[in-house]
């Protein structure tokens, strides 16, 4: 969708709000001035009385017969107009409120009304507008009905005018995401297949783990292969040390020189399939396919600390919080949190208009500012209330992994290109 499709579908609206508040409208109101259905009602059973009193006066011999005939005759006609003029009444009544609903609507919608015409108006006081007079009977029931203007006109007003406040609101907010998302460009290609993990290190370096190993850069533009093998999934620091891991698939190895060397650790791991791992205040966490969460603080001794989670977990972030580290897995397409060092673990995906949507590939936790970022088919997440629920960026595409750290977020899409914002994931522009 254009900005200019926006816009058109913006005036749309605001026709369909407005054009109600500047035309003539009239609601639908009977009114009987002369004789109200009630009225009517009363005078039929007025008269079936009368009949029966007819018949006692005959049966006590207060009536001659001639007498009886023809008062009997009188209250029948009397009973049988005013009981017609009811049934008149009340058709003519009801044809011309739908008349004049009908009009109502045609008004309001013009050539949209079919389709609601025969919906009730609800939001007036009065309604018809004509008078009728039955000819045939002797007592002439006559139905006026007035056109008056609907109450309350300035509710009406205010409540078009907060909708199409609202409706410019958010108008004016989707143009805008739209000019982000046209401004937003890559920095680089990476020459990768797929990227599991990106990472903005405290030095500022940027890292990427891929399926074919792990690349390192400066500046987001110029990349060069760390000049190891394998599956990476995860590059994280050890607490207080100058010490990175780079762990994954079969992966588990030490740089002791800001990734220029790197060197096999031997660890008391249960496996080596090992997707994600992040650093906390307890030490650097991992989780190992088939046996669970582990934490260590040298990354050769480990201890498991949470119970084993469903096969598909690809990534792992960890956020140091008060009381305990929280961590954060991507877990079949979804989010699962832990808020006590991954004893125990429950839904982080968020609920209703501030959910996750999309297939959750990666996962990333910014220490220094408290986010965490998910990378998704539908695009870029964030988080500022440690998973509990989550917005969207103005990111266009599918995200494949994430790391961030300050105001400085790094992506990799589906096609391999590397993105940077530095504006927290607010615009991402090459001139960076």
């Amino acid at each position: 969708m254009t900005p200019l499709v926006a816009l058109i579908l913006v005036g749309v609206s605001l026709f369909v709000i407005a054009f109600p508040l500047w035309s003539r409208r009239s609601d639908l109101a009977v009114s009987g001035e002369i004789d109200s259905t009630a009225e009517l009602e009363e005078r039929y059973r007025s008269a079936l009385a009368d009949l029966q009193d007819l018949e006692t006066d005959r049966e006590v011999g207060n009536l001659s017969e001639s007498d009886y005939a023809e008062l009997h005759e009188q209250h029948r006609r009397r009973a049988a107009q005013t009981l017609r003029a009811i049934d008149v009444q009340r058709l003519r009544r009801d044809e011309r409120r739908a008349q004049v609903e009908q009009e109502v609507a045609r008004r309001v919608l013009g050539q949209t009304a079919a389709s609601l015409a025969s919906r009730p108006l609800s939001n007036g006081r009065v309604t018809v507008a004509a008078t009728r007079t039955e000819a045939r009977s002797p007592n002439p029931v006559e139905v006026s009905v007035t056109t008056a203007q609907p109450i309350s006109r300035r509710v009406l007003a205010i409540a078009g005018g907060g909708a199409t406040m609202a409706i410019v609101g958010i108008a004016a907010l989707y143009v805008h995401l739209l000019q982000l998302q046209a401004a937003q460009a890559p920095m680089t290609v990476l020459p990768i297949q797929h990227a599991h993990a990106a990472v903005i290190d405290a030095a500022g370096t940027f890292w990427v783990g891929h399926h074919d190993g792990l690349l390192r850069s400066g500046n987001g533009r110029e990349w060069q292969s760390v000049g190891l093998a394998g599956d990476v999934m995860g590059v994280t620091e050890v607490l207080n040390g100058s010490r990175r891991l780079a762990i994954g698939h079969d992966v588990l190895l030490a740089s002791d020189d800001n990734g220029v060397s790197w060197t096999a650790l031997t660890s008391d791991l249960p496996g080596t399939d090992i997707h994600g791992a992040g650093t906390g205040g307890n030490g650097i966490y991992a989780y190992v396919v088939g046996f669970g969460t582990f934490v260590s603080q040298n990354g050769s001794a480990w201890q498991r600390t949470g119970p084993v989670l469903s096969p598909g977990v690809t990534s792992l972030a960890v956020l140091p919080s008060r009381g305990g580290d929280l961590l954060v897995v991507a877990s079949d397409g979804s989010i699962l949190r832990s808020g006590d060092g991954g004893r125990t673990w429950g839904s982080g995906a968020g609920a209703g208009n501030l959910a996750i949507t999309g297939s959750v590939r990666g996962v990333s936790a910014d220490a220094t500012t408290g986010a965490l970022f998910a990378a998704t088919t539908d695009g870029l997440f964030r988080s500022l209330s440690s998973a509990a629920d989550w917005s969207k960026l103005p990111f266009k595409g599918g995200v494949t992994a994430v790391g961030a750290r300050g105001d400085r977020v790094a992506l990799v899409d589906d096609g391999g290109r590397f993105f940077l914002s530095t504006d927290g994931g607010g615009t991402w522009t090459a001139d960076q």
